[in-house]
């Protein structure tokens, strides 16, 4: 298991609430449609970081008036940071 970090743990909360905003966003199905609609996971779009980065090690994303970087460390990993 890996060690608490204060920074993994405002990730997790940062990823719970967004799921929170959404599902308060995301309007009520009606009653006889409710079969027919798909779950969250069904719809998501999902991309390869290597399509992202383009053989870079690192980009900026522009959020409204913010730009955050993704970078790739030596490890492989990846970093968002505002």
């Amino acid at each position: 298991m890996a060690p608490w970090s204060p920074g993994r743990a405002a990730r997790r909360d940062a990823g719970r609430a967004m799921t929170r905003a959404v599902d308060e966003q995301a309007p009520a199905a009606a009653p006889d449609r409710a079969a027919s609609v798909l779950p969250a996971e069904a719809v998501l779009r999902s991309v390869t970081s290597e399509s992202l980065l383009r053989g870079q090690r690192q980009l900026v994303i522009r959020h409204g008036a913010d730009e955050y970087r993704l970078r790739v460390t030596q490890g492989g990993k990846l970093i968002l940071t505002k």
